[in-house]
């Protein structure tokens, strides 16, 4: 917990010291309403009794009081407005930059440190509730340090008029603080299984409500059975808050119970000596009072530490989630990156976090500048992972991959990125206008020249599908926020025309016309053969255009190759993969 709060007070502090000090401010000034109110009615009824009983009463003794008890007033009721206020601003600036960082540490991590699903729920968790975590523990810590506070007073107001108060209260605010704190790690402990039971109620919410799966869910008849499931699931995780909620209760009303006998058995202890004249009538409103004021804080301020304490545990997931060290940034070359010369794949090979067998096992081929390769294989044969390291987003276990004879391990990612240009199936589809859809391809160069998104757009053949959108090139396009929606297909046209845009010298093309009928993956592909001159391009495919469009065709099997060469050639010696067979001439 301790680091935790280190570490926030830092990002808070980071974000605006101003604000941190002036809502420290505030929580102190508050603190100090309570045992200020209790001291100025000690005051004011002394006073008032004392000049009830003199022969000439006056009201000048009373004005001090009633000026300090106006003053306290004024603080109870203006500090929580401005503490609200400076917390807000403080929470928004502490989330924006809680998001940020995440966002660029994400940003930094390569697929095998993201899609590790030993890590999945981590990632989750940033993402889900990374700054709302933060947020929390800031809030609840500036309760508790109110809390700290008063509880402080107010124990020194009661010492002064009875010590033994102390003896009562510390060891009863104690023992309830360690009873909520342990009902808390206990409950922070099941929180790897609650998470997963979670993400299974979000994933059935998904089914049968998302965009894609709802009518299949509804097709198939499969609602009964997933909205028991999610119920089911939902009850389990009901239960569990149930028997915290049991505990809180159980804990809160024994120390409510013990503080409540023994502070009236105090207080009328104090009544004895006021009667006796070794206490004023004061002492006795005062104790009464101040007692039942320190029980509710003391309370409080149990809570919020138990609320602290979750949220600093809670908030472990976010700084574990920081400390994975994303791979050093390379320098950027100190000359000029040779001409495209290919693409050399020597004796690869490469494993999956938690994978018992390699994706890839000594795979080697080479591109050169100008040729189309077709990549073919069946399902699971290592195709996309190979799309991956070629990309430079995974780095081989052994062997190495050469792009225009330099190691990939040794390109800087910057200036790798500038050299590719990537499609797959599952390329986003960007909430935006048409026009950034294409010029998200190559922002650098179309981000701020219109008529050259529109040249890119007509060399991909989606011109015409784009100006005849409701407006044109400045329609939003997409399911969430869109105002137009595209087929499958032609979004896939649009993601083909966002990588044709760019200017790189490698393209790598997983199953890039898996959505196109017959005379769009037609048209596609001749384009793809006309732009292609100068670049290599691997195509990964298992459709019969495609592999006729091959200049040599490489067959991945259970991660190794098992054929290679010219299409002509292996057709004729009876390749006997599925993808050849399926590329035969028919």
């Amino acid at each position: 917990m301790l680091a935790a709060v280190r570490w926030t007070l830092a990002i808070a502090w980071a974000s605006s010291p101003a604000l941190v000090l002036g809502v420290l401010g505030l929580a102190l000034a508050y603190s100090t309403v309570s045992a200020g109110l209790a001291v100025t009615a000690r005051g004011l009824i002394n006073v008032a009794v004392s000049e009830s009983r003199s022969g000439h009463p006056q009201l000048a003794p009373l004005l001090p009081w009633l000026l300090a008890g106006l003053g306290f007033g004024l603080i109870e009721g203006l500090a929580p407005l401005a503490s609200a206020h400076a917390v807000r601003r403080l929470a928004s600036l502490l989330q924006l930059r809680v998001a940020i960082d995440v966002f660029t540490h994400a940003s930094r991590l390569t697929p095998a440190e993201t899609e590790d699903a030993r890590r999945r729920g981590l990632l989750d968790q940033v993402r889900d509730a990374a700054a709302r975590q933060l947020t929390r523990l800031l809030t609840e810590l500036i309760t508790v340090t109110t809390g700290l506070a008063q509880c402080a007073l107010l124990a020194g107001v009661l010492f002064h008029i009875e010590p033994v108060t102390l003896a009562i209260a510390i060891p009863g605010a104690a023992l309830y603080l360690y009873a909520e704190s342990r009902a808390t790690r206990l409950h922070h402990a099941g929180t790897p299984g609650r998470a997963l039971k979670q993400r299974w109620t979000r994933y059935y919410s998904g089914l049968l409500t998302g965009e894609r799966s709802a009518s299949h869910v509804r097709l198939l008849g499969l609602a009964p059975l997933l909205i028991e499931r999610f119920r089911g699931l939902s009850h389990e995780l009901e239960a569990g808050e149930r028997a915290r909620a049991r505990e809180q209760l159980g804990s809160g009303a024994a120390f409510a119970l013990l503080t409540t006998c023994l502070f009236s058995g105090l207080l009328a202890l104090v009544t004895i000596r006021a009667v006796q004249g070794r206490l004023t009538v004061g002492d006795i409103a005062v104790f009464a009072a101040a007692s039942a004021r320190l029980r509710t804080t003391i309370s409080r301020l149990v809570a919020a530490v138990s609320r602290a304490l979750d949220a600093a545990l809670a908030s472990e997931g976010i700084r574990s989630f920081l400390a994975i060290r994303p791979e050093p940034a390379l320098p950027a070359p100190a000359a000029p990156v040779a001409p495209a010369a290919g693409v050399d794949v020597e004796d690869v090979w490469f494993t999956y976090p938690g994978a018992a067998k390699p994706a890839l096992a000594g795979v080697s081929f080479s591109i050169r500048p100008g040729e189309i390769l077709v990549l073919t294989g069946d399902n699971g044969a290592g195709k996309t992972t190979l799309v991956k390291l070629l990309a430079g987003l995974c780095k081989p276990d052994r062997g190495r991959v050469l792009l225009d004879g330099r190691d990939l391990r040794e390109w800087p990612f910057e200036t790798l990125r500038e050299r590719l240009a990537v499609v797959s199936h599952e390329s986003p589809r960007f909430e935006a206008t048409a026009r950034d859809n294409v010029a998200f391809g190559w922002w650098h160069g179309l981000g701020h020249a219109p008529e050259a998104v529109e040249d890119a757009a007509r060399q991909a053949g989606v011109h015409d599908l784009l100006q005849g959108l409701p407006r044109g090139y400045e329609t939003t396009i997409g399911p969430l926020f869109g105002e137009h929606d595209l087929s499958a297909g032609l979004w896939q046209q649009l993601v083909l025309a966002r990588v044709l845009a760019r200017p790189a010298s490698l393209w790598l093309l997983d199953e890039p016309t898996a959505h196109l009928d017959d005379r769009t993956e037609g048209e596609m592909l001749s384009r793809i053969r006309a732009l292609a001159s100068g670049r290599s391009v691997l195509l990964v495919s298992h459709r019969p255009r495609s592999l006729a469009l091959a200049d040599r065709i490489v067959v991945l099997e259970r991660g190794r190759v098992v054929e290679a060469g010219a299409r002509p050639e292996l057709l004729a010696h009876g390749g006997r993969s599925v993808g050849l067979a399926v590329g035969r001439d028919r």
